[in-house]
């Protein structure tokens, strides 16, 4: 087949190194210059970043080895912080460094009187109900407004879902509790291009589907099947309404020491650090090579501040829920298109479920044209089910 992919982030690279070595002709329409989407590494001098933090994390050994065959993969432990009234604690706080807080005497009285039934009506009285009314306004209300632009009760629960908010009991401090958890020996550069070396790429930007992938400068690129990754709005001409995203600009400096992020509470090193007050005007700042593990007398620093238009984060809301099940209707009565990924299914996704994602899809992608609508359907929303998979 002549499978066409619509933008070239990590999902359809994926796709195009498997769909290749099995016969098929691969296209990939990517608007930037270069390819992997999110998955990608930068340079500023010789210091390495991402546009945000990317780990590798699974329990599952044949979703790391799959990295690792093309980059390497160095183990790595990742220890987040959190700051708030003045104190560094552990992301996600742990009961042990609550106590400490001016307010820890409230925040455990009230965690002590929940009756454990979670309240899953909208994202704040989930939390609310998970961890009280006290924390859920110093650690997640300042930020959810920050992030999102949007109080906390117009976002669905299963945003909550998706995240690792609750407390933790145990002394356990690591961020992830993943079997595997590390960083590529090179990086994400490395793997974009190993993954697409026999893919033909266009470059352009699209307009729209029309039996064919319509670009801005009029060219028609036709194919026997069209993988889409990009948002569904933007290919169909936002015929059922907006889906919304936030996301970040992210705001860089060097500094000439080893380190800038404060320790974290073990003594360990912070990866990163959240933010949650609304007096911070930034969300999250990212100390690279804590990450990487590459090591220089200096480091990079990568702070976040939320900007709307950037189409990083899916809004969680029952709003936007029901525009996306729309186009995904629109989707799945056609026997040509499939749609994939972050952007493409409107679902927060990790690599590690990215590639679960994939996997799935080269299983059915056969038969894809002789499955009854409610088939389609159903593939679908199991691929996107595996972006909770977990770790």
């Amino acid at each position: 087949m002549r499978i066409i992919g619509i933008g070239a982030g990590l999902a359809n690279c994926i796709l195009a190194y498997h769909l290749i070595n099995k016969g098929h002709e691969v296209i990939l329409i990517e608007k930037n210059k270069t390819l992997g989407g999110m998955c990608r590494t930068f340079y500023y001098e010789d210091l390495s970043y991402e546009y945000g933090p990317h780990i590798l994390y699974s329990n599952e050994k044949e979703i790391i080895a799959f990295f690792e065959h093309f980059v390497g993969f160095i183990p790595n432990t990742f220890y987040l912080a959190t700051c708030v009234e003045n104190n560094i604690l552990t992301y996600p706080p742990t009961l042990d460094e609550i106590e400490n807080l001016p307010s820890g005497k409230e925040i455990l009285s009230e965690i002590s009187a929940l009756s454990g039934d979670i309240n899953e009506e909208n994202f704040e009285t989930f939390l609310i109900s998970s961890v009280g009314r006290k924390a859920y306004r110093l650690f997640y209300e300042g930020f959810t407004e920050k992030f999102w632009g949007i109080h906390p009760s117009k976002l669905s629960a299963n945003w909550a879902k998706t995240r690792e908010l609750k407390f933790k009991n145990s002394l356990d401090k690591r961020a992830f509790s993943a079997k595997y958890q590390g960083y590529p020996k090179s990086d994400y550069n490395d793997l974009i291009s190993a993954l697409i070396q026999k893919a033909q790429i266009i470059q352009g930007s699209v307009v729209r589907f029309d039996d064919g992938v319509i670009l801005d400068d009029n060219r028609k690129v036709s194919g026997d099947l069209y993988i889409n990754t990009i948002s569904l709005d933007d290919i169909f001409n936002a015929e059922f309404g907006e889906l919304r995203f936030t996301g970040f600009n992210l705001e860089l400096c060097i500094y000439n020491q080893e380190y800038m992020l404060p320790k974290h509470p073990t003594g360990e090193r912070t990866a990163w650090m959240y933010f949650p007050s609304l007096e911070t005007p930034y969300t999250r700042q990212c100390e690279y090579k804590t990450i990487n593990k590459k090591l220089s007398s200096r480091t990079i620093i990568g702070t976040e501040i939320p900007e709307r238009g950037f189409k990083l984060y899916p809004y969680y809301s029952e709003q936007d829920e029901a525009v996306f099940m729309r186009y995904l209707d629109k989707i799945c009565a056609r026997d040509d298109i499939i749609t994939l990924g972050r952007l493409g299914l409107f679902i927060y996704t990790t690599m590690g479920n990215t590639y679960a994602m994939t996997k799935y899809l080269l299983d059915i992608i056969d038969h894809w044209k002789i499955d009854s609508i409610e088939e389609r359907k159903g593939h679908l929303l199991h691929i996107r089910s595996l972006a909770n998979k977990g770790a």
